[in-house]
């Protein structure tokens, strides 16, 4: 292996600069720096993931590292791979240095390549202070020079042996070693590192700064210990005060530092004293950081924040890290610096000797030989969701894990045992689901892959040859539900439409089954979407009408409410939603992850949706924050003078929404490829705001297709548009394109015969000047009368069509109106026929026709009402007739006249032109009757004259007649 000397250092480096410069620019062509960035790598001892204030503990005070978490990425899922003894520490540092893996790496990195040395061969300056446990030799190559260098696993924090190399990989060795009583460790190393930057110089350096707290003796200066007594931070959620079965290394020396079984007291101290040992630590990192900034340093160095593992203190009633928890296997981890994304917090999938090699490349040095690592900047640039779609820990030969993005699986195998946990729903892995029937299938699959992936990675205890696929069990089908936005029907091709570019949606028609009269769940958003969730019309449902709260969201559904997500995944789905909720805010009884997802991308609240372009979006709880500058969505232009193209493009941002939020549906596809999963798509697309990214290649063609258009100049809650009518054509045709990437990925996977598929609506077309909008110029209703909000067939009747390769009728069609609360007992009978239900549902399961064991239903009813515009609306097919009932007005309660009552005969009238109430009396009084006992009565959703009248229904069955006259019961 090539060394260099300090008189060498400047030839080289004239040498690799200009290439270092070219490779960091084809990274990051964002960065401009004028040299390669510096490296400062923090590596903490024993820190659990969740001791950091700014990611979640408001209990400790951590502000320097509050501050590096607001000027670059947090990684939330940053795993130590293992280790094969109780010392842990050992094989993560080797990991992290060298970036191979637990059993290809050498403890002492004899003979092994790692990134001081790489880093040293490209022309940066290596310096070493703190902790290293990897043996006196391998420091001394490894780093030119070391300073307060503590050999070893553990030690007094007041009273730390360290030494000192100022030759290192020159030739020379240990000069100096010495004890430093009175001291404490962190500030000892601090002060080092500290010394290091104010004579480095404009040299790019690469220092590895590694600290011993909080590992124990868990002593901290009085000036942070204080402020706990009498203040002692509660044990953690998943206390307990034993481990539930004997995992084989219940003896450690760990296990013992307290007395059993664990007390809540004891438990508490012992987080007391980590929590203050984690705030020398911190402080020190402020010094550190304040020293680079003080030198000018800070702005082009790549800062790694990162803790060799976690600990248990008290978790799983363990107190040390030889397990393979998610408290003692997960690492805080932050990197900040030049072309790092600010403000970021990433769930992706990592192991730690990743993020060191994520520096690497960002710095432009090419990985050590050997380096099994993989680099994250793929994901800091938005190119992958994903590096790695699960991760193997292993602890000695007792402990096995398989982790994914949502679930971990844990095996004992010395004792046969394994435990189960849903992480996306359970963190704290509380509640063991190994035994659980429900789980059966997943298990089998885990077991298969973590067997796979010991294989691949040496792991001793694999099979001695890979091991067989996993034996084929029958599994339900994948259910995807994409839900447009105010799509009506005179908006696809295939269903008539002169202007619209939808190829992949014309597709589905002309493979599925297509339902011709089939109403939306409402005619607006939120009830809509009830709808679908619960299997109850909006006269029984808990949500009827669009009703914001504050800060943001719409009125939750109750807690408990039964939905289709949350069958599903009681069922063994993984379920994933991706696109715009609108049920209730984050953290409240029925945001999507209490409604039953494991993972929800997206809107929250659909007003925030009224925007593209916005500033950030949800990943279940957590906001993720966008490229976007905030536009006020009652923005406007000036008629006169007219505005400029560079005008509207003010109105676009950088990323557009539907395009991530297909970036992350497509990922959970992938994720979920080997087990049955529910991905719900409620695309906000083409709901106004009018906006599309200006290289939409569609946009050309909708331009010559409507020609030469007046602009609108925004108002009303929605941005200005150069061309109205040409941007919704393209915004369809961007859905389109998004149902394509859907249908794409599914054939990619092998799995479209398995997967039934459903497109529709979640109303009807948009009213015409909404945002902006020419819906009648562009008929997106077809024939229909009115549109969202209206209680006719436009706001009501949406594009429908279900796709089963193989077991649904390609072509085929269902005539009899059918409505949205039947899709959840449809999909349960198709899907998982044996899942528990609701017992009271609205919905008619239309399965037996759609597999063809049955002729689609000849009689039906159907209602729909909205409260804020205070109407009912009711369908009833008949030997007669297909009859619809419209009665509005419904704001206050009349009791000597009934309100206006409207009846159509949609089979002869489906344009519900002639009203028909007069003429036929009968008719109309028996559709009145259908509309007070469809209607229940719910104080959060006053409709007063329904409310009346329904009240009345129940307790007097005697009809009236159309002016309000009672007639005698029959």
């Amino acid at each position: 292996m090539m060394q260099v000397t300090r008189s060498d250092r400047a030839e080289l480096w004239a040498l690799l600069g200009a290439v270092s410069l070219a490779l960091v620019a084809a990274i990051l062509p964002s960065v401009a720096l004028a040299r390669p960035p510096s490296v400062l790598v923090i590596v903490a001892d024993d820190q659990r993931a969740d001791t950091i204030n700014a990611l979640g503990n408001p209990l400790v005070r951590t502000p320097a590292l509050d501050a590096l978490v607001a000027r670059g990425t947090s990684f939330d899922r940053a795993y130590c791979m293992g280790g094969q003894h109780g010392a842990v520490c050992i094989p993560s540092r080797a990991m992290m240095l060298s970036g191979r893996g637990l059993f290809h790496r050498d403890e002492q990195l004899s003979g092994q390549d790692t990134w001081p040395e790489v880093f040293r061969r490209a022309g940066w300056r290596t310096f070493l202070t703190g902790k290293w446990h990897n043996g006196e030799a391998s420091a001394v190559r490894c780093f030119d020079a070391g300073r307060n260098v503590f050999f070893g696993g553990m030690t007094d924090q007041w009273n730390v042996p360290v030494a000192s190399f100022p030759t290192g990989g020159d030739g020379g060795g240990i000069t100096e070693k010495a004890v430093a009583p009175g001291v404490h460790s962190a500030r000892l190393f601090g002060d080092a590192a500290v010394e290091f930057l104010a004579g480095i110089g404009d040299t790019p350096f690469f220092a590895w700064v590694s600290f011993t707290v909080p590992h124990d003796p868990r002593q901290a200066p009085e000036m942070f210990r204080s402020r706990y007594r009498g203040n002692e931070p509660p044990p953690p959620a998943n206390w307990l005060p034993e481990h539930p079965f004997d995992n084989g290394e219940l003896s450690v020396r760990d296990e013992v530092l307290l007395p059993r079984p664990l007390t809540r007291e004891g438990v508490s101290h012992e987080l007391a004293d980590a929590y203050a040992c984690v705030e020398s630590l911190d402080a020190e990192v402020g010094r550190i950081v304040e020293a680079l900034r003080a030198h000018g340093r800070l702005d082009d160095t790549l800062i790694l924040f990162v803790s060799d593992h976690g600990l248990a203190l008290g978790s799983h009633g363990l107190l040390g890290k030889q397990n393979l928890y998610e408290h003692s296997m997960r690492a805080p981890a932050i990197l900040a610096g030049p072309g790092v994304p600010v403000g970021r917090r990433e769930r992706v999938l990592c192991h730690l000797q990743d993020l060191v090699a994520t520096v690497g490349g960002l710095a432009g040095v090419p990985a050590p030989a050997g380096s099994e690592a993989v680099s994250l900047i793929p994901v800091l640039r938005g190119e992958q969701l994903a590096i790695r779609d699960d991760l193997l820990l292993a602890y000695r030969h007792l402990q096995r894990a398989l982790v994914t993005p949502d679930w971990k699986l844990i095996r004992y195998p010395e004792i046969g045992r394994e435990q189960l946990f849903d992480l996306r729903n359970d963190p704290d892995e509380i509640h063991d689901l190994s035994a659980e029937a429900a789980h059966a299938v997943r298990l089998a699959e885990f077991r298969s892959r973590m067997a796979s992936l010991m294989h691949e990675a040496d792991d001793p205890l694999a099979p001695s040859v890979p091991p067989p696929p996993a034996i084929a069990v029958a599994r339900p089908p994948n259910i995807v539900f994409f839900l447009a936005d105010d799509l009506g029907t005179g908006d696809v091709a295939a269903l008539g439409s002169l202007h619209a570019l939808t190829p992949n949606i014309d597709s589905l028609f002309a493979r599925g089954t297509r339902l011709t009269r089939h109403w939306a769940g409402s005619a607006v958003c939120a009830p809509s979407r009830c709808v679908l969730m619960t299997g109850l019309h909006p006269g029984h449902a808990p949500i009827r009408s669009n009703s914001e709260v504050q800060p943001e969201g719409q009125r939750p559904m109750p807690e408990g409410t039964v939905t289709l997500p949350g069958i599903l995944r009681a069922a063994g789905y993984a379920t994933g939603g991706f696109g715009k909720w609108g049920l209730g805010p984050p953290g409240s009884p029925s945001d999507p992850v209490a409604a039953g997802f494991d993972r929800f991308f997206g809107y929250n609240c659909q007003r925030h949706a009224h925007s593209f372009y916005p500033t950030s979006l949800w990943d279940n709880r957590a906001k993720v924050p966008l490229d976007n500058p905030p536009v006020p969505v009652t923005a406007t232009l000036p008629a006169d003078p007219a505005p400029t193209a560079a005008d509207f493009a003010r109105f676009r941002g950088t990323t557009y929404s539907a395009d991530r939020i297909g970036d992350e549906a497509v990922h959970f596809l992938r994720a979920h490829a080997d087990r049955p999963f529910f991905l719900y798509l409620p695309t906000t697309l083409p709901h106004v705001a009018l906006q599309v990214p200006a290289d939409e290649p569609s946009l050309e063609r909708h331009r010559r297709f409507f020609g030469a258009e007046a602009p609108y100049l925004g108002g009303k809650g929605y941005v200005p548009c150069a061309e109205p009518a040409a941007t919704l054509a393209a915004m369809v045709t961007r859905m389109d394109r998004e149902v394509g990437r859907i249908v794409a990925t599914l054939d990619e996977l092998g799995l479209t015969d398995d997967t039934i598929f459903v497109f529709s609506s979640d109303n009807g077309a948009t009213f015409p000047g909404a945002g902006g909008v020419v819906t009648d110029r562009m008929k997106s209703n077809g024939p229909l009368r009115d549109w969202k909000g209206s209680p006719y067939e436009g706001g009501l009747r949406v594009p429908t069509v279900v796709v089963w390769p193989g077991r649904i009728a390609a072509g085929a069609l269902i005539d009899t109106p059918t409505g949205c609360e039947d899709w959840l007992p449809t999909l349960l009978d198709l899907a998982v026929p044996d899942a528990s239900r609701p017992a009271a549902l609205d919905g008619e399961s239309l399965a037996a026709a759609f597999l063809g064991r049955q002729p689609p239903p000849t009689s039906r009813t159907l209602y729909r009402e909205l409260t804020e515009r205070r109407w009912q609306t009711a369908l009833e097919v008949s030997p007669d007739g297909c009859w619809k009932v419209v009665r509005r007005g419904l704001g206050r309660e009349m009791p000597d006249r009934a309100a206006p009552m409207e009846l159509y005969d949609l089979r002869t009238d489906p344009a519900e032109a002639h009203d028909l109430a007069a003429a036929r009396p009968d008719v109309t009084r028996r559709m009145e009757r259908l509309l007070d006992r469809e209607h229940r009565p719910d104080p959060a959703w006053p409709l007063p004259f329904a409310d009346a009248a329904s009240a009345r229904a129940r307790n007097d069955d005697a009809p009236r007649a159309i002016d309000g006259t009672q007639l005698p019961k029959p």
